[in-house]
């Protein structure tokens, strides 16, 4: 075979073989042994944070466990050294075969040599906060105890009765205390998911018991007498203590103040860019860039903030303080040299533990293992928060796009007019508008408060000064009418009523309506002009995107039908919207008492706005916008 290359199936295979093969031994062998012996005694590899064969097979003998969980030390200075010292070890099993609970004493059984246990009060949160253990660790000579008790944390009743958990030394695999302000944690692995199977917050064969801060003198001489017991457990805890310093209080406090301040800097910008008199474009690109820029910065602020105060992460402190010294907000001339401090100070603290943490870069359990052991309540509530902040930013987005937020709309009143005739027209024009919203002040400005999606809205309803009037237009005759052949030619103007000359754009009009081509553009002849009272009116909808339905009320189709009968030909019907002609009726006849408009092609007219302007009066003044 060539070298450095791995043959062999992946689960068989010892950790060092995939690791680094230019260093392996006899010793992988033993590993695949022992991989074989759990495989015969339980059916199942072990894979992953596997438990003791035993655990699966109650037939087989609690000794045996021993010796295969040796065998699959992930390091091969701790598995068997020889294939000799593996099968005396079976040999032995075999030759004794007492189950390992009946020749182990009980741990904190009384013995004569043996210091007095440390009990240690601990309590944690179980069923998602609905439920409160409470108990005591014991440190005995042979190993840890743990009673506790199962409180309901909305009642106050006691969920369950007093239970006990011996963990023995030998199936521990790592104790460490972690101090905190309000709270310690005490955090104890098991060599198997089985040994806390029956503890609520069992996480992988893990468990975190918080310890209040009054007990912490207790906790620490637990880890000192668990240091004489059994170094090699709690070295790592001492080790992982190193890395952690006790939470600076006014680093943290900082943090989240800075981001509280950043949080009222994005409040008074986005308002101050709302009322601006920026174009709408303008507008959207400030807000944009400022939740940009402003926005991760205090959020990064307050959550660095929140969890270097519960947990003493110094990492977390540092990027904390990294995020403060960008020069995104206006606070950074302030912000910047408590960061460049902060970073100074833990810098210092990171360096002391650099070295243990090169060493624990290499994990000493497989990477599956070791990513359900990092995972702790802690990390599940730092992903509610970020999938609440993410929401919270989605659902504000949408909010801002959609113009579901408040606004206030201003206009200068142009003209001289009484303050009551003005508040008469606006509420005929915004009958959505509660009145309470709109107000007059003493220099001649209306306010309205509204969601920002009603400015377009309301800015079309008030734009239209005049009351929408119906024109009947001038026709030549047509093979249709009722004259003869002699009254064929177009009439005269002086044979019409003339009402004057409409200006309109270009649309499509019917062949008959008499029109004529000047310097500013079409013009529309208009036999006669019909003013339209809202009483005429019962109401104004948009059947298509390119058609105005007007259904009368009696009062108006009795108006319509005599206004019909008058003339000896069918008239054509325009809606003339402040002086211009915006819709044409080419059939007249009354269905339903409605008639059907077609809107001009180039129309900038809306249905609500023609529908509040039907309602009038006319405006008695002009409205300029100043936002």
């Amino acid at each position: 075979t060539a070298t450095r290359q791995v043959l062999g199936t992946v689960h068989y295979l010892a950790p060092e073989q995939l690791e680094s093969p230019d260093e392996v031994d006899h010793r992988i062998d033993i590993y695949a042994i022992g991989v074989m012996l759990y495989e015969l005694l339980t059916g199942k590899l072990p894979v992953g944070n596997f438990e003791p064969p035993s655990h699966i097979n109650p037939a087989v003998d609690p000794q045996i466990d021993d010796i295969i969980l040796k065998a699959l030390q992930r390091r091969p200075t701790s598995r068997f050294q020889s294939v000799d010292e593996l099968k005396s070890a079976i040999l032995g099993a075999s030759a004794s075969p007492a189950s390992r609970s009946d020749s182990a004493p009980a741990i904190g059984a009384a013995t004569a040599t043996g210091p007095k246990a440390i009990n240690v009060p601990f309590h944690c949160e179980a069923m998602q906060g609905f439920s409160v253990v409470h108990g005591s660790m014991q440190v005995h000579a042979e190993g840890i105890r743990i009673e506790y008790r199962s409180q309901d944390s909305i009642f106050g009743g006691w969920r369950s009765r007093l239970k006990t958990i011996d963990a023995p030394w030998d199936r521990l695999t790592r104790v460490e205390y972690r101090p905190g302000i309000l709270n310690g944690t005490m955090h104890l692995m098991g060599d198997s998911f089985g040994l806390f199977a029956n503890f609520p917050t069992n996480e992988s064969g893990s468990i975190a018991l918080k310890v209040k801060h009054q007990y912490a003198s207790l906790a620490e001489s637990a880890m000192q007498r668990i240091q004489l017991l059994r170094p090699h457990l709690a070295a790592s805890a001492e080790r992982q203590r190193s890395t952690r310093i006790h939470a600076n209080l006014s680093i943290a406090v900082t943090l989240v103040l800075f981001s509280i301040l950043n949080a009222g800097i994005l409040a008074v910008a986005q308002t101050a860019l709302a009322t601006s008199d920026l174009v709408t474009v303008w507008k959207a690109m400030g807000a944009v860039a400022l939740s940009v820029c402003i926005g991760p910065v205090l959020v990064t602020q307050l959550v660095c903030g929140l969890l270097y105060l519960t947990t003493g992460a110094i990492r977390v402190a540092q990027l904390g303080a990294f995020v403060s010294m960008l020069p995104l907000t206006p606070l950074v001339v302030v912000s910047f040299p408590f960061g460049a401090w902060v970073r100074h100070l833990l810098g210092a603290t990171s360096n002391d533990v650099s070295t243990y943490r090169a060493a624990a870069a290499k994990p000493g359990w497989g990477l599956t293992t070791t990513i359900f052991q990092i995972e702790s309540r802690h990390a599940r509530w730092v992903a509610t928060l970020e999938t609440i902040l993410e929401v919270a930013l989605l659902i504000g987005f949408g909010v801002w796009v959609l113009g579901y937020y408040p606004h206030t709309q201003r206009f200068r009143i142009v003209g001289d007019t009484s303050v009551l005739a003005t508040q008469s027209f606006i509420a005929a024009r915004l009958d959505d508008i509660p009145p309470e919203q709109i107000t007059i002040d003493d220099s001649q400005r209306l306010s309205i408060r509204c969601w920002r999606n009603q400015k377009a809205s309301i800015l079309e309803r008030l734009a239209i000064t005049e009351t929408p009037t119906l024109v009947i237009l001038s026709t030549e005759s047509g093979p249709d009418d009722e004259t003869g052949p002699e009254d064929t030619q177009p009439p005269s103007s002086k044979d019409l009523t003339i009402v004057g000359f409409v200006p309109a754009v270009e649309g499509s009009w019917p062949a008959q309506v008499v029109r004529r081509e000047t310097n500013a553009g079409l013009e529309l002849e208009a036999s006669q002009e019909v003013s339209l009272p809202s009483d005429w009116i019962a109401s104004v909808e948009s059947k298509r995107s390119r058609e105005l339905v007007i259904t009368w009320s009696r009062e108006g189709g009795n108006q319509m039908r005599s206004l019909m009968n008058d003339r000896s030909t069918k008239p054509i019907f325009a809606l003339k919207v402040d002086g211009w002609l915006e819709a044409v009726a080419a059939d007249a006849a009354i269905e339903d008492k409605r008639v059907r408009f077609n809107w001009l092609s180039d129309t900038k007219r809306s249905t609500a706005s023609v529908q509040a302007a039907l309602r009038g009066p006319s405006a008695p003044v002009h409205f300029d916008p100043l936002n």
